[in-house]
């Protein structure tokens, strides 16, 4: 499951990954992305992962990347930091990041810690 909650002060997302993940539960979270498109220009994104258990983890790399392509023409860009705590997750963490880097107006960088990740998503 993965439940996500706006903060209207910062215009951050929060995107908490809980239980087992699949490629489903992944390509469902990217299409409720365009539900905040009225929101802001840009899109921020909190993604915590530590509590997740991914099925399929090397599926589920480049599973969003055609969501992602199709959100880029609703936003000027967007930003996902990628909470992450163990070694395994954070290897494809970081394969996705670089996966993402060819798509313009898109970042995403992993983090271990929520005050850099936020530190990172406000500047």
């Amino acid at each position: 499951m993965i439940n996500l909650q706006y903060n209207k002060k910062d215009k951050i997302l929060f995107a908490n990954y809980l239980g087992e993940i699949d490629k489903k539960d992944i390509l469902n979270y990217y299409d409720e992305l365009f539900n905040y498109k009225d929101l802001s220009s840009s899109l921020l994104i909190l993604q915590t992962e530590t509590k997740a258990v991914f099925v399929n983890s090397e599926e589920n790399i480049k599973a969003p990347i055609e969501s992602i392509k199709l959100l880029l023409k609703e936003y000027d860009y967007i930003k996902i930091a990628i909470l992450q705590t163990e070694p395994i997750k954070t290897a494809y963490s970081m394969l996705f990041q670089d996966i993402t880097l060819e798509l313009e107006n898109f970042n995403a960088e992993v983090f271990s810690t929520k005050e850099a990740a936020m530190r990172w998503l406000k500047n």
